[in-house]
């Protein structure tokens, strides 16, 4: 695989595993240099090799998207009006884009949309009614999106210093040392 692994990087590989079975949405979360990256690899390679080999629904070829919500400003991450245009246009965000996309993908392959950065509440707040049991996010222009079966949200967190307890009930969690 030429990944350095050890026990404990299979082991919280596993609990990704294992949150990706009963949530769609998981933050890892650790300090810089603690395998946050390295564990979401294995995964991903994993599951591309068991599908390869086993096919099936609970193996899925995996594509994974990744962003850095903090990179881009607050209209940028979901989307704002155009008020250039005339009429004003909707203009999709990095996330909203990245979303449309992934929920139109075949069943067939699971969608990873990794965020990796610290969690904002300027962005992850409105992500609430995304992570709970509707699934569905309600864009500002009316358009609301539903996650579909085969797609996954998955932050790499450094802390939750920013996150609601609303938003930590909402998602699994798989702590890094």
């Amino acid at each position: 695989m030429g990944l350095e692994l050890n026990e404990c990087m299979v082991v919280k590989a596993m609990q990704l595993f294992e949150q990706f079975v009963i949530r769609w949405g998981v933050m890892i979360i650790g300090p810089t240099m603690s395998g946050k990256s390295t564990i979401i690899k294995v995964l991903e390679k994993a599951q591309n090799r068991l599908a390869q080999q086993l096919g099936g629904d609970k193996y899925k070829n995996v594509k994974m998207e990744k962003m850095n919500p903090k990179a881009i400003h607050e209209n940028e991450f979901y989307g704002h009006m155009d008020e250039t245009q005339q009429p004003p246009q909707w203009m999709d965000g990095v996330f909203s884009h990245l979303f449309r996309t992934m929920i139109l993908e075949p069943q067939n392959v699971a969608r990873w949309l990794l965020m990796d950065g610290p969690v904002d509440t300027l962005w992850i707040e409105s992500m609430n009614s995304l992570l709970d049991d509707s699934k569905t996010l309600t864009m500002n222009n009316g358009d609301r999106l539903s996650l579909t079966p085969n797609c996954k949200l998955l932050f790499e967190v450094a802390d939750l210093d920013q996150a609601s307890p609303a938003t930590i009930s909402r998602v699994g969690l798989v702590y890094m040392d």
